[in-house]
């Protein structure tokens, strides 16, 4: 195929890499003020936007943390610490990718356990 000039056209394909939801979230360690969450690594996100609140988060746009909660994070790594949790609270987990675009959501919802106190 050629437009006219005697050259052959090339076809040019692009794929959006980040046109899927972050996947594979996963806690770890869950205590009753902190926890870790992971997912699944994305190859071509640059970095993660991680956001944990008692309120489910969808929009990446005005998506925030609760206040006073520690999210620790490095930009390109598929995990992250939580801490300063209250115990027996359930939250919500929000994580997308973000590189050239944002990538759709992945999320999960856990509650921290309650705080034993022993009778007697």
């Amino acid at each position: 195929c050629t437009d006219g000039d005697g050259k052959a056209e090339k076809v040019l394909v692009y794929r959006d890499a980040l046109n899927c939801a972050v996947s594979g979230l996963a806690i770890s360690n869950l205590m009753q003020t902190q926890t870790s969450i992971s997912w699944a690594p994305m190859d071509t996100a640059s970095k993660y936007l991680v956001v944990v609140s008692k309120t489910k988060q969808t929009s990446f746009y005005t998506a925030r943390s609760d206040p006073g909660l520690k999210v620790i994070h490095r930009a390109n790594e598929p995990a992250a610490f939580i801490g300063s949790l209250l115990p027996n609270t359930t939250y919500y987990a929000s994580v997308w990718a973000i590189g050239q675009a944002t990538s759709f959501m992945g999320s999960l919802v856990f509650t921290t356990p309650a705080i034993f106190i022993p009778s007697g």
